[in-house]
């Protein structure tokens, strides 16, 4: 189960996560916008990282922004 979740899958938050899968550590990932989140998962997932919801991570992200 990952340890770590990076909020945002553009291109900062996607070279950050698949760097620290590369070095081992299992990755959540979520991203407001669900079409690229699941983009994201296609595309470098294949069973290396999680999405959020899986991990029974369960927030607001509006919430957790103080928006």
């Amino acid at each position: 189960m990952a340890q770590i979740g990076m909020i945002g899958l553009a291109v900062m938050g996607s070279n950050l996560a698949r760097n620290m899968e590369s070095k081992g550590y299992p990755v959540a990932v979520y991203d407001i916008d669900r079409a690229a989140e699941q983009r994201f998962l296609d595309t470098y997932g294949a069973g290396k990282f999680e999405a959020a919801e899986a991990c029974g991570w369960d927030f607001d992200l509006r919430t957790a922004l103080r928006l």
